[in-house]
């Protein structure tokens, strides 16, 4: 676990992209805070370093939105779900609505609210941002060997990018 210090929203996108720049097909995050925290703003940097265009919006109502993006490492195109169940009343909501089967190996799964649903798969990644005096603290913990290998190479360049 670590703890980042963004402290406007350059540094969230510049953060999110080196971030992004390690996600590999098959990869869970999960992304926690309180409303206005910054989940959605972190994902749509995700995506833009990804070339998505358009608009990125939450999908507090429709629940999933989903994108296809090129990983930079693989130069295939891969699925990304973003989820957000902050709307969700039952516990396994996202099972009965079908989403089972977006958390796969060749799809990247990131939700905000987790855990508003029980039984989802468990995350590669958690992150957590708080609002702060100056922008926003990041608590980001990797649970995946992959993710955790990647964070260790990558710690530095993740401190640069946070300034």
């Amino acid at each position: 676990m670590l703890t980042f210090s963004l402290p406007n929203e350059a540094a969230m996108q510049s953060f999110a992209q080196v971030f992004a720049s390690g996600l590999q097909a098959g990869m869970i995050l999960f992304f926690q805070g309180e409303i206005g925290a910054g989940k959605t703003t972190f994902i749509r940097a995700m995506l833009r370093s990804f070339g998505v265009k358009g608009s990125i919006k939450s999908p507090t109502f429709s629940l999933v939105e989903p994108y296809e993006i090129t990983l930079s490492h693989s130069q295939t195109l891969t699925e990304f779900y973003h989820f957000d169940f902050y709307r969700c009343s039952a516990l396994r909501e996202w099972r009965d609505a079908g989403f089972a089967e977006y958390f796969n190996n060749s799809s990247i799964c990131a939700v905000e609210w987790p855990e508003k649903q029980a039984g989802l798969p468990p995350p590669d990644w958690t992150l957590q941002l708080q609002t702060a005096e100056n922008g926003r603290t990041l608590i980001l913990t990797a649970h995946s060997d992959i993710a955790r290998t990647w964070l260790t190479a990558a710690h530095d360049t993740l401190k640069t990018a946070a300034a």
